[in-house]
């Protein structure tokens, strides 16, 4: 669990530099049960504390839709987003046509095997 969150951080920073003319960013993850609750609050927490941009957050419902996430985004101005874990991912695919994304908190596992 400690690697997995180290490793959202870092990668969050790495995409928050690569964003640097973003202004607001909106960090979004789908309601979920514990312990995932708290590491997606661990992630966003980390963002806020180490960006220079606006960082907003949303927590979406897991079967909320693309479409009904992008409007949420919309609605609060985002430049970029953070779409965190396994609907993130899924969601990404339609809203990197409008609007920067990057995908974190997402359990890889190689092989069959978490890490």
């Amino acid at each position: 669990m400690k690697k997995l969150l180290l490793f959202c951080l870092l990668f969050s920073s790495f995409i928050l530099c690569r964003n640097a003319s973003a202004e607001t960013i909106v960090v979004a993850y789908p309601a979920v049960k514990e312990p995932y609750q708290a590491v997606f609050e661990l992630i966003n927490k980390g963002i806020k504390e180490n960006a220079s941009h606006t960082i907003k957050t949303i927590e979406f419902p897991q079967r909320i839709g693309s479409q009904a996430l992008l409007q949420q985004l919309q609605e609060l101005d985002a430049d970029a987003a953070i779409l965190l874990g396994g609907f993130g991912f899924k969601y990404a695919h339609d809203i990197v046509k409008h609007l920067p994304v990057m995908v974190g908190g997402y359990p890889i596992k190689p092989n069959g095997f978490g890490g």
